[in-house]
């Protein structure tokens, strides 16, 4: 696998440090992951993970990772499923109400966001 192909785009800290033989592109929120994710769409790169990947809802788990890979032009698929995705995160933080976590509780989430993403490079 060529990792130069792809890009990580996560506010987890322990994914940017695991996976740092990719680019990783670190964001300060689930909020900022998802945007950057669609501003790179536009310039053609395309979604090689799911946005919404995993059974945790979008706003429960406070960290996200997402891969794209660089492509030579705009991806209609991948647009579509990361204009649904943002919609999707909104619309849950519309009713979420943020709490604050505990270490040991974020260390989870991390771990949880970490997995999801080694299973999705697993298949790529």
């Amino acid at each position: 696998m060529d990792k130069k192909r792809f890009k990580v785009l996560t506010n987890n800290p322990l994914v940017s440090a695991k996976l740092s033989d990719f680019n990783i592109l670190f964001c300060d929120n689930i909020h900022e992951v998802y945007r950057f994710t669609r501003d790179h769409i536009h310039q053609n790169w395309r979604l090689t993970t799911h946005p919404l990947a995993g059974s945790v809802k979008p706003v429960q788990n406070p960290y996200r990772t997402i891969i794209i890979e660089k492509d030579d032009v705009i991806s209609f698929q991948s647009l579509q499923i990361i204009e649904n995705s943002l919609r999707k995160v909104e619309q849950f933080s519309v009713d979420h109400i943020e709490r604050q976590y505990s270490t040991d509780i974020l260390d989870d989430y991390q771990m949880i966001d970490l997995s999801l993403i080694e299973s999705g490079l697993a298949s790529i």
